[in-house]
């Protein structure tokens, strides 16, 4: 470790130390007017810097807040989803997704939440409850509508297919018979658009991004 020499911190503390005496120096030679002006100007400094400071700090318990939020509708939706799983199986109706669908909207229609719907892998969730039930019956088409809605509106990247794994299921429900017209046609679009950034081909003449989306 190079330590700096006695001399050099010396000139260094009497460099300050004029920076300083002059700085006092030339506030002496302002009028009143103008010192009242300098003051003021250095508190609406202070209070800058503390408000940026504030701001960071509320910012950042904003996102934690909206993670929070996420995580516990992600969590809450995969159980909603294994209960209706659970109910088909015992001849019971599925209804637990359904009441849970108003929140689930509510949540996938702020935009403000998109980042952290997809940074918290809400879309898995979203898979769960698309995907076909024990006996091979669709979700209900009200959670379908509102789903497909949200995918459509979601910023979606390829990344976030992979994670989800959303992209298997959208092929599902583009190629099947089973779903209403309206929906094939989103899913349609869906696949299109998730294609479009990868359009390229391999040599056996398949798509990646559908390789992907089916694997």
């Amino acid at each position: 470790m190079v330590r700096e020499r006695p001399g050099r911190e010396r000139r260094s503390g009497l460099e300050k130390k004029d920076r300083k005496e002059r700085a006092e120096e030339n506030v002496e030679k302002l009028d009143p007017d103008q010192q009242r002006l300098r003051e003021l100007e250095e508190r609406i400094d202070a209070v800058l810097k503390t408000q940026k400071r504030r701001k960071k700090v509320d910012e950042d318990d904003i996102e934690q807040m909206q993670d929070d939020r996420i995580v516990e509708v992600r969590e809450r939706m995969r159980q909603a989803a294994i209960k209706d799983a659970e109910a088909i199986k015992d001849g019971l109706p599925a209804t637990h997704k359904l009441q849970m669908l108003p929140e689930v909207r509510d949540v996938l229609q702020k935009h403000s939440l998109y980042d952290s719907i997809l940074d918290n892998n809400l879309l898995e969730s979203v898979r769960l409850w698309l995907e076909p039930l024990p006996d091979a019956s669709l979700p209900a088409y009200s959670i379908q509508r509102e789903l497909f809605a949200a995918l459509e509106e979601l910023p979606i990247k390829t990344v976030h297919l992979r994670e989800s794994g959303i992209g298997r299921v959208v092929l599902f429900y583009q190629k099947s018979r089973k779903p209403q017209l309206g929906i094939k046609r989103i899913a349609d679009k869906l696949v299109g658009d998730w294609s479009r950034p990868i359009m390229g081909r391999n040599k056996k003449g398949r798509n990646p991004m559908m390789m992907r989306m089916q694997g």
